[in-house]
């Protein structure tokens, strides 16, 4: 059996249950054992069982009234029963067995406390301690009782006195907390808190204070974690509006507005609760409830100012643009010179685009205030707005003058310094508004439209791709890497990024814009017509738009509405530089020269600094004629952008068309060689798509023996270059297709010029339509400067057809897309598209011709389709192709309509009494060694005349009269040039003239056929190459026994005496030629078949062994019936 100081060792030692056996065991020897009773229900008591505690200690009392401790307790469970009278009463039981038992005269001091009776309460506590000087309880009750009197130092000296006795006092370190927090020192405060709570963690009081000073000294973290603890305690609205206010400072918006929604804040008073909860409302785009709690705040103070402008700042960004107007007129009513309000009216107004009303509130502001940061930098971004980049550029230095670590000024100075063309500072300034704020999107965004507008396209991307990393839903970062793609040549991922801007924001007129001309470069002009025309529904004043719809009809070939939406464009916006240098481009390509010239001047009036544009008026200056100033141009333009390609090709020394002799050809083309291997090997260059002529096509009329070389060259160095890496493809065709599909050919005939009347036209048409109707499937492919019209017939008779873009890379995967078994170049060396195309694997064959009679000098052309009558014997040396000698001339040439056709001198204003020696051929292939030949045939026929076409251009025609004035005086004396006429009086002049004269070297092409077709002999010698065979091999064809075709010079200006002189011989000859070509010359169906037999054997060769036909490869003989 226990004994009795074993029991109460237990219960002072708070081992209730052990303490509670042990009185059991007790009770089982003693039922009557008062020590026992009155422990176990001391510990009942403590366990908070108050039944079994009260009916223990009232036992315990009933065996022995004269203990005071009993009726103490007994008052105790009264007391936690919320019964105070019972309490106090047994606490006066106490006093009546003890009058000094201090216990019980501090818990009646401690009812007289709660009571509020602080003066009674402290005479009982003081009464306490006279009772028992070491109860360090009544001296923490008396500190608390002076507390609430106010008397800060009675109470802490009573707090000191209670923590002397028991340094573990719970409450005393609290109240001198509470003290020193009265005395405003919260470092002293803050280290009684932390110790009250080492002796009692879940202190709230202490929790709460100690939360609240961490708050205010901007210990937010550590706040934070007593106020959580404090709230998880005893949850209160005192606690969490600390806890949201803690959370707000950490920009932790989502959990303070947890807090804040715990507040009922409706029924409060405080009007800055619901003001603090729209903030964060508004930080986590929630505006609409944001205004909600604005709106209380303002219900509670319809003056709160600071609410009513944050109303206008929500509906401004939610787009209720009427509403913000009115909500911050409404501050300006009740303050009229709210410097904040006038500048937020100012942002508002600048939103509507009402720019002049935007910078009168915001001058307002400024004026007000003249040193408010925010509104200078407003400022900056309106007169950036207006076009006045200088005073925009002042106003953001001067905000930030004011405030130097403004990321958002600096984002703004460093579009102004980009609008300026000082791309470094744009650069430099965004770059260090992301040094101040790293994450910050838009930043980020400004980085990649800089960089792109330096040309550093990796940059750029890697800029766009980290702000869409921040923001994915940005619908103008998305359109932003979509133009950085369409730069990069990535047309699919610009096109991807730019449906992906419209699908985050469908109205966007600009977004449309960019899809319009991404759609361009893709050569989907009807969608790219569609975008834009979507562009201008939305926005129908973006002169940019306008501009972009005249490219675009440009390249449908529609010029005159291409004219109309440029002109609207600079309607809208006259001082557009780039507007004008399209309008330049248009109106070239329309014929109006002097109108495409003043244009251009008038776009580098605007900006002297643009390399395009001085490449325009290169060439325009080249159609002019005038070929100093296009060499100038083109230098200028090279020195303006050196990294450009294009650019810097341009540069290189033009070809001329008339040539002054022979050493002036020799030094062109050797500078003409060296310059374009040396800058094309140069890794510094990149490739902007721009298109170049390189004059390769003058090459072929020089009469050189290096043609090959130069062209194998160029080629190879353009393949190898790291400009155009990516570009040109020789990647072979995908062989995995099905076998049926080889029973119809697909066929590709590109055609540089399309237009009916051009030569290759001519040359090329009937075989084209030949080949629809025997089933072969043919695409017309042709490039992006020629016009619908010119295209139309070809288009009729093909299967298919594929307008090509401006955008290289694009129409190398397009053709390869169609999956060609061959294509012909019906033209190579005229401009720079079919020449870049040539170097890539576009069809399983590849094939060159006669349209521009020279080897393209690719490796990746396969053949050249010529012929055994025009070929010399080392034919095959002059082409890099394999040479295919058909058995006739390469051509399916249609015979001229001669109904209208006469001979007329008059009608040409030619002399009735000379005779009429033709050579109305281009004047490029006036050869100086020419010179002398003409010379020596006017000096045998004095009365003759040279009856000639003037040049594409004034000066070309002044070149040769310069160059004949020195070296050929007589036949310059002797020359007719005409103007240049259609095709019906060319015709004419055909029939009028005697005799016809074969340029050397390079002789007739289309020109042959037409004089046959008049039967108007024309005398030729054969030359080293093909091009100046043609008119022999023709002859040749036609069975023409006497054909004036002479084995030398000498014998060549007999044959033209001879037969200026002899008219008899001239008609019969005449009459035997038209007779001949009816039957052998004009539309002849075996050359065809031969021709088709060819691809046909080629492309079946490719497909079985992947190989070409055997090099002397012949069609076997047509038998068309």
């Amino acid at each position: 059996m226990a004994d009795m100081a074993t029991i109460k060792e237990l219960s002072e030692a708070a081992r209730h249950q052990e303490c509670l056996q042990a009185c059991q065991n007790a009770l089982r020897g003693n039922p009557e054992e008062k020590f026992a009773y009155k422990y176990a229900g001391k510990s009942f008591l403590a366990l908070g069982q108050l039944e079994k505690a009260q009916q223990y200690l009232a036992k315990a009392h009933q065996l022995d009234g004269s203990d005071p401790e009993i009726a103490k307790d007994i008052g105790n469970i009264f007391l936690n029963l919320d019964n105070e009278d019972a309490a106090s009463q047994w606490y006066e039981k106490a006093l009546e067995i003890n009058n000094n038992y201090a216990p019980a005269i501090n818990n009646l001091a401690n009812l007289k406390m709660q009571t509020g009776d602080n003066h009674e309460a402290i005479d009982l506590f003081k009464r306490a301690i006279q009772a028992d000087p070491k109860l360090f309880q009544a001296y923490r009750g008396a500190a608390k009782s002076h507390l609430a009197l106010g008397d800060l130092d009675q109470a802490k000296s009573f707090a000191d006195q209670a923590l002397d006795i028991n340094e573990s006092t719970p409450g005393a370190s609290e109240i001198l907390g509470i003290i020193f927090q009265n005395r405003a020192n919260p470092d002293k405060a803050i280290e009684y808190y932390q110790k009250e709570l080492i002796i009692n963690p879940q202190a709230r009081n202490s929790l709460l204070n100690l939360g609240r000073l961490l708050l205010l000294k901007g210990h937010t973290a550590a706040a934070i974690e007593a106020l959580a603890k404090a709230s998880a305690l005893v949850p209160s609205e005192q606690c969490s509006l600390l806890l949201a206010q803690a959370y707000q400072n950490l920009e932790l918006f989502k959990e303070a507005i947890i807090e804040y929604k715990k507040l009922n804040i409706n029924q409060l008073n405080n009007k800055l609760i619901p003001f603090n909860l729209g903030l964060c409302l508004l930080e986590i785009g929630d505006n609409n409830a944001a205004i909600e709690a604005f709106q209380i705040a303002v219900h509670l103070d319809e003056t709160f100012i600071a609410a009513l402008g944050s109303i206008g700042n929500v509906l401004e960004k939610e787009g209720r643009t009427k509403e913000a107007i009115q909500a911050t007129h409404k501050v300006l009513e009740l303050e009229p010179d709210n410097h904040t309000a006038h500048m937020n009216l100012g942002r508002i107004y600048k939103d509507l685009g009402n720019l002049e009303q935007a910078l009168t509130s915001t001058l307002k502001s400024v004026e007000l205030k003249t040193n408010n940061a925010d509104a200078h930098m407003n400022l900056g971004w309106i007169y950036k707005e207006l076009g006045e980049l200088d005073e925009a550029l002042a106003s953001t230095l001067k905000s930030l003058d004011l405030k130097a670590h403004n990321p958002t000024a600096l984002i703004n100075l460093g579009i102004i310094y980009k609008g300026l063309g000082n791309h470094e500072q744009a650069l430099a300034a965004t770059l260090k508004s992301l040094d101040l704020k790293p994450d910050n999107p838009t930043a980020h965004m400004s980085v990649g439209l800089i960089y792109q507008e330096l040309g550093n396209l990796d940059q750029a991307l890697t800029s766009t791709l980290q702000s869409l990393e921040l923001n994915p839903d940005n619908p103008t970062t998305h359109m932003n890497l979509g133009g950085i793609y369409k730069d990069l040549g990535n047309l699919d991922q610009a096109l991807a990024s730019t449906l992906k801007s419209l699908e985050l924001n469908a109205d966007n007129s600009d977004a449309h814009m960019n899809l319009g001309g991404i759609y361009k470069d893709l050569g989907n002009f009807e969608q790219a017509l569609a975008s834009t025309l979507k562009s201008l529904e939305l926005n129908a004043d973006n002169s940019d738009a306008h501009m972009n719809l005249g490219g675009i009809y440009k390249d449908l070939g529609k010029f005159e509405q291409a004219l109309a939406s440029t002109l609207k464009s600079l309607e809208l916006n006259a001082d557009n530089d780039t507007a004008l240098m399209n309008l330049g481009g248009i109106y070239r390509d329309l014929g109006k020269l002097d109108e495409a010239l003043a244009s251009t001047l008038k776009s580098l009036e605007l900006k002297p600094d643009n390399p395009y544009a001085h490449i325009n008026l290169g060439s325009i200056y080249k159609e002019l004629g005038q070929l100093e100033s296009s060499q100038n141009s083109f230098k200028r333009a090279s020195e303006l952008k050196r990294t450009d390609l294009s650019l810097r090709l341009c540069k290189i020394g033009l070809i001329r068309d008339i040539q002054l002799d022979k050493q002036s050809i020799i030094n062109q083309r050797r500078e003409f060689r060296e310059s374009i291997i040396k800058t094309l090997e140069d890794k510094s260059l990149v490739y902007k798509g721009l298109p170049i002529n390189l004059d390769t096509f003058y090459l072929a009329y020089h009469n050189e023996n290096d043609d090959k070389e130069i062209l194998r060259q160029a080629c190879d160095a353009f393949s190898r270059s790291k400009a155009l890496k990516g570009i040109i493809c020789k990647r072979p065709l995908n062989e995995q297709i099905n076998k049926k599909s080889l029973a119809k050919l697909r066929i590709g005939f590109y055609f540089d010029n399309p237009q009916e009347k051009h030569s290759v036209h001519k040359l090329f048409a009937e075989l084209v339509r030949i080949f629809t109707n025997k089933e072969a499937e043919t695409w017309i492919i042709t490039p992006p400067e020629k016009s619908i019209e010119q295209e139309k017939r070809l288009a009729s008779i093909s299967s298919r057809s594929l307008k090509l873009s401006s955008n290289i890379t694009s129409n190398i995967k397009r053709i390869r897309d169609i999956d060609l078994d061959a294509i012909i170049y019906t033209e190579n060396t005229a401009s720079f598209c079919p020449y870049i195309l040539s170097m890539s694997r576009l069809a399983r064959v590849q094939i060159a011709t006669w349209g521009n009679p020279v080897t393209t000098g690719s490796e990746t052309m396969d053949y050249y389709l010529s012929s055994s009558l025009i070929e010399p014997t080392n034919g095959q040396d002059h082409y890099l192709e394999q040479l295919v000698r058909l058995n006739k001339l390469p051509t399916v040439y249609k015979m001229p309509s001669l109904d209208l056709v006469e001979k007329n001198r008059s009608k040409f204003k030619l002399p009735s009494d000379k005779d009429l020696i033709g050579i109305p051929q281009s004047l490029f292939k006036f050869h100086p060694d020419y010179d002398k030949v003409l010379e020596e045939i006017i000096s045998r026929l004095p009365s003759a005349k040279l009856i000639l076409i003037e040049g594409t251009n004034k000066p070309q025609t002044e070149r040769l009269k310069a160059r004949w004035a020195i070296e050929a005086p007589k036949t310059l004396e002797n020359a007719i040039f005409l103007p240049r006429m259609t095709q019906q009086d060319y015709l004419c002049l055909l029939e009028t003239v005697d005799v016809l004269l074969d340029p050397i070297y390079f002789g007739s092409g289309n020109t042959f056929y037409e004089s046959m077709a008049v039967g108007t002999p024309l005398v030729t010698t054969a030359g080293k190459y093909m091009r100046g065979r043609i008119v022999k091999g023709g002859y040749n064809q036609m069975k023409l026994d006497d054909a004036p075709i002479a084995a030398n010079i000498n014998e060549y200006i007999d044959i033209t005496v001879r037969l200026v002189k002899d008219s008899y011989l001239r008609e019969t000859l005449k009459r035997k030629i038209k007779s001949a070509a009816q039957k052998h010359l004009f539309d002849d169906q075996e050359v065809a078949d031969e021709i088709f037999e060819f691809i046909h054997t080629a492309v079946d060769c490719k497909r079985e062994t992947g190989e070409l036909l055997p090099v002397n490869w012949k069609p076997t003989k047509s038998n068309t019936p």
